[in-house]
């Protein structure tokens, strides 16, 4: 072996306090058959100064002893010398290892043992060999396996046995194994220069907020390179904690939220300050090989600002409808009066959240909103502008761009499911079930759906009679082309039962087709009630339009008993059949379906006939 086979490594650990440097010997031994057991080395360190800011040149108490567990291979806590800013002095340090290799062996056997005085005994005289500051170690022994350094070495010549103190504890009082110390020794020396111009990585931390889903977002997007020189370093490892504290100003300050990865998000969210903290150890190797322990810390301070009109009015409104659920049982004038209160809250309210949702002005509905809670005597512009509040969600999303909106209004028959909707949204009950009257609305709260009023009003006074009682029940303008030659149903209107309730009740079926007449082809149009045509007209050639018209009415048995119908052609010149009278046995107390029919003899075109309109039009006695 020879000093240029000894290898060192130099680390310069910012993390610590104070700020210290390392060295490890991480020469190979085995590789150049040297017995690690028989390995001491010292350390000595000058600064860029050039002032010697560790020297140890005893191999007595040594800094590297491959054989005790207690030193082991590295010497740790050299303070580093520091700038006028705090920060480790840069420039090159000069690293000078001594190791020691004990080449001679002896050993004898352990005859006794004293662990109070630290004591090995073996037989015979062997103060001549064995010296103080020697060092030696024990093998194959019960618990004492260890190197160790001689204090002090007697003969006692009543036992005939050679006493060693040594430094170190001993442990057991087991007296076995064998003692192996060195004769001679042979000394390796090697100076190394490492050069510290370490800049720490710039953290990044990102935080933002989103009023419309009450949620924060922390992000610490830190590429953590930093620079030697100006040569950039990626780190080797990192260890990071991220905290996002809530505002102080809460009345109730929730706990820290932490990670260790490099995201946190939560909802909902407060107004005031919140502040971003982030704690990243880092370990980067420098060009030369020396290593630097480093810690990066930061702070942000992020202010939650939405718009806050919900808040401002959020308990003018909730005593608004507080006051009118207590009003219906004492005063139904009194409650009818909040409830359009309450009612015109609604809109505006909902007006407002659309607004904010799509990224709008929606002060005009809390300036609304506002006014319509003060005309109560709310009192709504009494808020604690020292305290942080509440930032109610109108929607929440997700990172792929999915959106849930809340305060949404929903209706339906009966009572709404509880899979259905978010919290904040509202359910209007159309028709009554399940225990639900219509006109009740609910509202969802923590999961379930709460009754808060019934906006259904008392029955009104009967409106003037109808002049003639004509209504259209029915009134189609769609294009449909008959498929093939047909026929084909082009238009339908199902009748109601009883629509006709009344003898002497009248409907009037008029069907018009759209013709685009090809020469040789006839074309046929009818009207069928349920399952009997109750007209029909052909006509042949270049028409333009066909109409038919049907009057049925109602006889004293719920019947079609009285039918008659005529049709029309704008051909030139135009031409009108009927009227003619026909009969049907369908019956008026069950659903009818009406349909205008169109079909054709003769090859003709795909588009030459197709609906034009269907029209029903109910005559009550």
């Amino acid at each position: 072996m020879t000093s240029s086979d000894l290898s060192i490594l130099v680390s310069y650990i910012l993390t610590n306090s104070p700020k210290d440097i390392s060295v490890q010997d991480t020469t190979g031994y085995a590789a150049l058959g040297v017995n690690e057991n028989a390995v001491l080395g010292v350390v000595k360190i000058v600064s860029p100064e050039g002032d010697v800011i560790y020297n140890n040149t005893n191999f007595a108490s040594p800094d590297i002893d491959l054989d005790n567990t207690s030193i082991g291979d590295t010497l740790t806590g050299v303070s580093a010398p520091l700038d006028t800013t705090g920060a480790v002095l840069t420039g090159d340090y000069t690293v000078t290892y001594t190791m020691r290799e004990y080449s001679t062996s002896v050993s004898k056997a352990i005859v006794a043992v004293t662990t109070a005085t630290k004591t090995f005994e073996v037989s015979g005289d062997w103060t001549t060999q064995i010296l103080a500051t020697d060092c030696f170690y024990v093998d194959g022994s019960t618990g004492n396996d260890n190197g160790y350094t001689v204090a002090s070495v007697t003969y006692d010549a009543v036992s005939g046995n050679t006493e060693i103190v040594v430094n170190e504890t001993v442990a057991s009082a087991v007296a076995d194994g064998s003692f192996y110390w060195y004769d001679n020794s042979t000394e390796y020396s090697t100076e190394e220069t490492s050069n510290f111009c370490f800049t720490d990585a710039d953290p990044d931390l990102q935080v933002s907020h989103n009023c419309t889903t009450s949620t924060i977002e922390l992000k610490d997007e830190s590429t953590y390179i930093a620079y030697y020189n100006s040569t950039p370093l990626n780190y080797d490892t990192i260890s990071r904690t991220l905290t996002l504290k809530y505002p102080t100003s809460m009345v109730t300050v929730p706990s820290d939220l932490t990670t260790t990865s490099n995201y946190i998000s939560t909802s909902p969210i407060y107004t005031k300050t919140w502040v971003a903290l982030v704690e990243t150890t880092l370990t980067y190797t420098l060009p030369d090989g020396s290593s630097v322990t480093t810690l990066v810390t930061s702070s942000l301070d992020h202010e939650v600002v939405c718009d806050d009109c919900q808040c401002v009015v959020y308990q003018c409104l909730a005593n608004l409808s507080d006051s009118y659920v207590a009003a219906l049982s004492v005063n139904n004038s009194e409650a009818e009066r909040l409830k359009a209160k309450v009612i015109k809250a609604n809109m505006y309210y909902m007006l407002y959240s659309m607004a904010v949702r799509c990224g709008e002005d929606g002060s005009e509905w809390c300036e609304a909103l506002t006014e319509l809670a003060n005309s109560e005597g709310c009192g709504c512009d009494t808020v604690d502008e020292t305290v942080s509040t509440l930032v109610v969600a109108s929607a929440s999303g997700s990172s792929t761009g999915s959106v849930v909106y809340y305060n949404v209004w929903r209706d339906g028959a009966g009572l709404p499911s509880s899979s259905l909707g978010n919290d904040g949204d509202y359910y209007l009950t159309t028709s009554a079930g399940g225990g639900a009257l219509e006109g009740d609305v609910y509202k969802k709260i923590s999961g379930s759906w709460s009754l808060i009023m019934n906006v259904k009003g008392t029955a009104g006074t009967p409106g003037a009679a109808g002049s003639d009682g004509t209504s259209i029940l029915y009134t189609s303008y769609a294009s449909k082309y008959i498929t093939g030659v047909g026929p084909t149903s082009l238009s339908e209107y199902v009748l109601p039962a009883d629509t006709l309730s009344a003898e002497g009740d009248m409907i009037v079926v008029e069907g018009t087709c759209l013709l685009d007449g090809q020469t040789g082809v006839k074309y046929n149009q009818s009207i069928k009630l349920g399952s009997t045509t109750i007209a029909s007209s052909t006509v042949e050639g270049q028409s333009q339009y066909l109409k038919i018209k049907a009057y049925i009415t109602r006889g004293a048995s719920k019947t079609a008993q009285y039918i008659e119908w005529e049709s029309m052609y704008s051909e030139n010149p135009a031409s009108v059949q009927g009227p003619r009278i026909t009969t049907a046995t369908e019956s008026l107390g069950t659903d009818l379906t009406i349909a205008l029919v169109g079909s054709k003899t003769g090859a003709g075109i795909a588009t030459d006939m197709g609906n034009y309109n269907l029209r029903v039009t109910l005559y009550k006695i």
